[in-house]
């Protein structure tokens, strides 16, 4: 046993009705969350769960996973993520900086091997000496890996553009790197998740039926072995894109996905993902480097409703989300593919229901459709 942290997944201790108002908190016995900032050795905890934040005192949460693997070693290429060593504050003024411990960063400049290494986060930049960071990811991963992701591209690229397209659409996608991400403080809750989900729905034949239909489940098995993720439950998960900001990458590999800053969308405020990645393109830009991003995730549908609706009131909209905040379903299919020949997206509103397996870094192929 060891006690919470920053990033850890949490859920409520045995005795957590006896501490103060934890019981009044968003965490209910099974659920997990996550710890988003520790004043104190002695203070409550802020913890995120259903998309709410509550300050939980210490003696009211458990660790819901096991030891966590530990960052990798000094990094050393741009583009790598990173986070504060254990030994950063010997490292000069590296404390000043605005990485503070949980916090997540991206490498955006390295002049040598020894020189310190310019560092983004929290929208501030700092040249950070490599003994004060260590690398959250893994930026290099096995031909086979990219290889397969190629493959998803080239099978789930469309020449079809929505209202959401900024632009032409690319002639296709190229894979140019991939940043596994090896340690995941929301593996264990989405886990857990996944477990509760089987053991309240079952087998639904609807959505199994869904699920395996999707583009990428060809290749989302072995995707899954190559990122050490073990194997998907047929039925009840797919392997999908979700499209976004280089900017914004580094916010989410260090928080997960945050429901404050969902739009209402379609399906109302929910996480969005795309099983076509030129869909997935349209919620993402260019980079200074010229690459896009895009983030690869394991996402838990469970019971689907699906909606081929070609117009959606407010009302329907909300209503949609509603059906699975109340637990009725767990996700929902805009199926714009069926009725206006574009595509599908599906829609989880709950993020232990996605767990981020790798960020693709490509280039949009020149030659694009009008």
């Amino acid at each position: 046993w060891r006690p919470p942290t920053v990033g850890d997944a949490v859920n409520l201790c045995q005795h957590y009705a006896q501490c103060e108002d934890a019981a009044e908190g968003p965490l209910k016995p099974g659920d997990v969350g996550q710890v988003i900032e520790d004043n104190g050795s002695s203070k409550p905890l802020l913890v995120s769960s259903s998309g709410r934040r509550w300050w939980y005192p210490r003696r009211a949460l458990q660790c819901a996973m096991n030891d966590p693997t530990p960052p990798s070693s000094h990094p050393s290429e741009v583009g790598d993520t990173v986070v504060l060593s254990p030994e950063y504050l010997a490292c000069d003024d590296a404390s000043l900086g605005p990485l503070k411990p949980g916090d997540v960063g991206v490498v955006l400049e390295d002049d040598g091997s020894s020189k310190p290494l310019l560092v983004s986060a929290a929208g501030k930049r700092w040249w950070y000496s490599r003994q004060a960071l260590s690398a959250l990811c893994e930026q290099r991963c096995q031909d086979s890996a990219k290889e397969i992701l190629q493959h998803i591209f080239e099978k789930t690229k469309k020449t079809t553009a929505t209202w959401d397209r900024q632009g032409h659409v690319p002639q296709g996608f190229d894979v140019v790197r991939l940043q596994q991400i090896s340690k995941s403080v929301w593996c264990n809750a989405y886990m857990m998740r996944l477990q509760q989900v089987l053991q309240v729905r079952g087998h639904d034949m609807s959505s199994a039926a869904v699920c395996q239909s999707i583009s990428t489940a060809d290749f989302a098995e072995r995707l899954l072995s190559e990122a050490s993720q073990g194997s998907i439950v047929s039925g009840s998960e797919g392997v999908l894109f979700h499209g976004t900001k280089p900017s914004s990458i580094a916010g989410i590999l260090s928080r997960g996905f945050d429901p404050a800053l969902c739009d209402f969308g379609l399906a109302g405020r929910g996480f969005y993902f795309a099983e076509s990645i030129t869909k997935a393109d349209e919620y993402t830009e260019c980079g200074n480097d010229g690459l896009c991003c895009v983030l690869v995730c394991r996402v838990l549908l469970g019971k689907i409703k699906a909606c081929a609706e070609q117009r959606l009131t407010v009302t329907q909209r909300q209503a949609l989300e509603d059906t699975c905040t109340s637990k009725e379903y767990d996700s929902v299919m805009l199926d714009r593919e069926r009725c206006r020949g574009t595509y599908r997206e599906f829609v989880v509103y709950d993020t232990a229901r996605c767990l981020p397996l790798c960020v693709v870094w490509y280039e949009r192929r020149s030659g694009a459709h009008p």
